[in-house]
């Protein structure tokens, strides 16, 4: 690689300038280390998770500004350099010196967040605290609303029986759930005030930096540390997923959001992240202007939504199966005819009938067709009130054929093993090797 190759690619990533500088405790016998920054070319990379755990890391200490006789670190500061450009791709962390990095890294964080919170208005986020009373109005249909409650009588729970080890971990998901969702509620003000963009890692603010914006009461209410509720710094994709925050979705998807990483790899059972964004987006979409960005998203990720439901044959040896190749594509198949039902739209209806015909009449072999539930769990759910033009449309189209599309048990020896026709694809069955 040529140094003017070099050279560009720095000049293609952001810049930013650190400085760490050491003072020595003599009463402790030992070296605190301060991280410096240049505040003309520092952004919210610095409020990323990554960020965080490197400074924790390299043993940042908080600056004091009566210390004065720093030392500065060149080797340990260029030892940070290579760590954080090693992790943060399009950045180019760099050595400054004293007379460019002349804020500390807790005063400049302080800074870039109280610029966020002026920008945003979030006095609205809160219901109540744990002993009912009143802080803020809130619809009591907001989601917000119905996870705090949740909370709530979950607590109610453990504080009258013996905690076993399932409640514990049924308060510490719920608990863990509401923090998500309010984090996301912040995030999607951020993002719709311009102050952090839709395809850039969510900044991880601290608790008092938001709790302090809202009200007096901190104390008593239920907020954790917002770092303890991430593993990796993630998209906000990501974030409306995990946080159940089906506006803060479908309003990313409308601007054009496209990045993601959580689960970005697929899993064991060959569903993606994109499956499972598909199948939150279904089951949560209002009205056809959602369907329709359910839509774009699938276009725009259409190779790997065909991979997960294709029909592929299963098994082993003596005997195989036909089914849909993994269970994200099942979901797709499936909460996209129950958003339909519940929507009541033909339109889309038939559009998942065209695409996808043999898939779905396959799976309403074990689905009632008038609501989209699984049979065994019939019983315990409503029937959904059928419009009579799409109930007719289902008796027409639908039910007649299910049976007929039902997945086949077939043996391997009809599924390729005999090599596939070179004109069609199809594969050779062993009937057809005899003349």
């Amino acid at each position: 690689m040529t140094e003017a190759t070099t050279k560009y690619q720095n000049i293609e990533k952001k810049q930013i300038k650190v400085l760490i500088k050491s003072i020595y405790n003599p009463y402790e016998n030992e070296y605190s280390y301060y991280l410096f920054l240049s505040p003309t070319n520092v952004g919210n990379e610095i409020l990323h998770l990554f960020f965080k755990k490197l400074c924790m890391q390299f043993h940042i200490s908080v600056w004091n500004n009566y210390l004065s006789n720093c030392q500065e670190e060149l080797e340990l500061t260029s030892a940070f350099c290579i760590y954080a450009n090693r992790k943060m791709d399009k950045h180019h962390f760099i050595i400054g010196n004293k007379d460019q990095c002349v804020i500390d890294y807790s005063s400049l964080k302080r800074q870039i967040v109280s610029k966020m919170n002026s920008a945003g208005n979030f006095s609205m986020l809160f219901v109540t605290d744990e002993s009912g009373k009143g802080l803020f109005y809130s619809y009591e249909d907001s989601t917000e609303y119905k996870l705090l409650q949740e909370l709530k009588d979950c607590v109610a729970q453990k504080d009258n029986a013996t905690i076993d080890r399932s409640m514990q971990w049924n308060f510490e998901q719920r608990y863990k759930f509401l923090n998500l969702h309010r984090y996301s509620l912040v995030i999607e003000n951020m993002i719709k005030e311009n102050t952090i963009d839709i395809d850039e890692f969510i900044p991880i603010l601290d608790k008092h930096d938001i709790i302090d914006y809202y009200t007096a009461q901190k104390n008593n209410l239920y907020w954790a540390e917002p770092q303890s509720l991430f593993e990796e710094d993630i998209y906000p994709l990501d974030l409306a997923y995990m946080a159940r925050n089906h506006e803060l979705m479908f309003y990313l998807i409308k601007m054009k959001a496209s990045k993601f990483s959580k689960g970005r790899g697929v899993r064991m059972d060959g569903a993606s992240m994109q499956s499972d964004f598909i199948t939150f987006m279904f089951e949560n979409a209002k009205d056809v202007s959602e369907l329709a960005l359910i839509m774009k998203f699938m276009s725009n990720h259409s190779e790997q939504i065909e991979k997960e439901t294709e029909i592929v044959a299963k098994g082993n040896t003596y005997s195989s199966r036909q089914c849909i190749n993994s269970f994200g594509g099942e979901n797709i198949i499936r909460t996209w005819y129950k958003c339909t039902l519940r929507l009541q739209n033909i339109e889309y209806l038939e559009l998942l009938l065209k695409k996808y015909k043999k898939q779905l009449l396959g799976l309403l072999n074990t689905i009632n067709p008038y609501t989209g539930n699984w049979l065994s769990m019939e019983k315990d759910l409503s029937v959904i009130d059928m419009d009579l033009e799409i109930n007719k449309y289902i008796k027409k189209n639908i039910v007649p054929f299910i049976k007929s599309h039902e997945f086949q048990h077939t043996s391997y020896k009809d599924c390729g093993i005999w090599g596939f026709d070179a004109r069609t694809g199809r594969p050779i069955r062993e009937s057809d090797l005899y003349v």
